[in-house]
């Protein structure tokens, strides 16, 4: 963007909260040393904060816990923070839609008030992020006779496009398995796949989420 482009044309209601303020905020609360990816496209920003690798969990899969935060200048997202765990081996994330830290807000709220419950959030986020990986390898418990019907059910119940749930079964078919790890792991790889937009890639991250919190409840096709 080089300020000769309209963005986007808004309400007088709209307080944007801008991308590089939100990002000190989450910054402020964790270590110099905590490693950053992001992602920034002309209608939203995806930032994920990972613990250091001294402070990764030593579960023999690769996965440790950390924060993913969401948001768009120009109405595209809510102001968004969520848990998520991250896998080393795939560079994937699995975003967690449950949880008191989270922070779902949209741009109709004083933008001050907004960051500062969002440090707040971030703050326990974090300090909670440890705890999060042994959620996904519950799943491991969870056979799935069927897996590749099942893996058709799940894009048919989230009404995926036929691009996005090629990439899925796509993910599957690098890591096939039968339980409801492998199930989630597909969607959360498709997740990280190039070919996808930084929004449908979003989405395949939280989707995997729900999805989890499905699954815990007996309830994964609902």
């Amino acid at each position: 963007y080089e300020g000769t482009q309209i963005r986007a044309v808004l309400s007088d209601r709209y307080q944007a909260v801008d991308h590089p303020e939100l990002t000190r905020q989450l910054l402020d609360v964790v270590p110099e040393s905590t490693p950053v990816r992001y992602e920034l496209s002309a209608t939203m920003m995806v930032v994920q904060l990972l613990p250091p690798e001294s402070q990764h969990a030593t579960n023999g899969f690769d996965l440790f816990g950390g924060i993913t935060v969401t948001n768009s200048e120009t109405g595209f997202a809510v102001v968004g923070l969520k848990a998520m765990i991250f896998r080393v081996i795939c560079l994937n994330g699995l975003v967690l839609g449950g949880g008191a830290s989270v922070v779902r807000r949209r741009h109709t709220r004083d933008s001050s008030e907004t960051l500062k419950e969002f440090q707040q959030r971030a703050r326990e986020a974090w300090s909670d992020a440890g705890e999060t990986p042994d959620r996904f390898l519950a799943m491991k418990r969870i056979r799935v006779p069927q897996p590749q019907e099942a893996l058709k059910r799940l894009q048919e119940r989230h009404q995926l496009t036929s691009e996005i749930a090629n990439e899925v079964s796509a993910a599957f078919e690098v890591e096939p398995g039968n339980t409801m790890f492998d199930l989630i792991n597909a969607f959360t790889r498709a997740g990280g796949s190039p070919r996808l937009q930084l929004e449908d890639r979003a989405h395949l991250q939280e989707l995997g989420g729900k999805i989890l919190d499905g699954a815990e409840r007996g309830r994964w096709l609902n």
